[in-house]
Order: structure tokens, then C-alpha cells, then sequence
């Protein structure tokens, strides 16, 4: 994966996450969405660049949603043989653990989760759903290999390599569109 082209804080956070499985037609919201399929992934944040538009009150956008900021290992669809309330998951950087965790240390099970978010979002058959973090997030450097365990969905692994060259339309020039400063 490229390290984004600004902002030099790259930190991982490793997630379970769910495919979202409606049946066909179903876009009532009163019904329970629910999970089809569930990997491993890592969702990525560019703190510095958080800092900064937190401090100024703007969105967060652009410190969450770059090209590669999502990353997912492969789906595997759920059975009666996959307990999503004792998933083991975990994320390692060059060789070292960071990160570990099991699904049933989450705040909120997956049915919580997917009520919640289906009573805000309207959501699509096949959307994927990120359910959160262990303790352990850190900063990811040019040329760091990233790679997450799952029990049930297997490991999966990047290195993160420099950036693409820059364009002129840069998400940090489209940020700074309308400072006064």
C-alpha cells in the first residue's frame, strides 16, 4: 500500500469486519440487516492530519478516507462453524505484535453493531461494516510490512511504500480551499 501523498502520521488499526447481507429487495429499515461474510482489515488513519482539522472544527475526512485507507483481507461467508462472538484477531509490524484481540472483548457484538449503524445508514447488500480496535495502535513508516491474523479468515499482509507523486489537485490543497490564513 502507498503512504498518502500528505500528512506524515500513518497510524493501522486492526478490525473484524462484516459483509453486510440483505435479502433481495430488503431496504426496510426496521429490518435487521445482518452479516453475510466477515475478514480481518486495517483501517488507517492519518493522525496528524486529524489533529489539525480537529483543531480548526472542519470534517475529518481526509485523515480517514485516502486511496488504500481501508484494507481487507478476503471474505469468508459465515456458517454455523464460524462463532462471531469468539473471533481471535490481531496485527503484527515487521515481525512485532501491536495489536490483539477477540471479538468477544467488543464494547458492542455484531448484532448491536449493525442495528445501530442500519438505524442511521441506510445499508446496501454487500456494504462492508469496520467494528472497531484493540488497544495497541500505532505508526506505520515507508517500507514497514503489516500483517494481520485471523482464526477464522487467515493472515494477510502489506508493505507500505512511498507515496505516488503528488498532483496538483491534492487533498490537502482541497482542504485549505476557503482559509482565511
Amino acid at each position: 500500500m502507498h503512504f498518502p501523498s500528505y500528512g506524515g502520521d500513518l497510524q493501522h488499526e486492526v478490525e473484524l469486519v462484516v459483509e453486510v447481507g440483505l435479502s433481495a429487495g430488503q431496504t426496510d429499515r426496521s429490518v435487521e440487516p445482518m452479516a453475510r461474510a466477515v475478514t480481518v482489515g486495517v483501517d488507517l488513519t492519518l493522525r496528524d492530519v486529524q489533529a489539525d482539522l480537529k483543531s480548526r472544527g472542519l470534517p475529518w475526512e481526509l485523515a480517514k478516507a485516502f486511496d488504500q485507507s481501508a484494507l481487507v483481507g478476503d471474505l469468508v461467508p459465515l456458517d454455523d462453524h464460524i462463532d462471531l462472538a469468539n473471533i481471535e484477531f490481531s496485527c503484527s509490524v515487521n515481525g512485532q505484535l501491536r495489536q490483539s484481540g477477540n471479538s468477544a472483548d467488543m464494547l458492542f457484538n455484531f448484532s448491536e453493531l449493525m442495528v445501530a449503524i442500519g438505524a442511521a445508514w441506510k445499508l446496501r447488500d454487500g456494504d462492508l461494516v469496520f467494528t472497531g480496535t484493540p488497544a495497541g495502535v500505532g505508526t506505520l513508516q515507508i517500507g514497514d510490512r503489516i500483517r494481520i491474523d485471523c482464526d477464522v479468515t487467515g493472515a494477510f499482509e502489506w508493505q507500505v511504500v512511498a507515496p505516488r507523486r503528488r498532483s496538483d489537485r491534492s487533498p490537502r490543497a482541497v482542504g485549505e480551499i476557503g482559509d482565511d490564513g
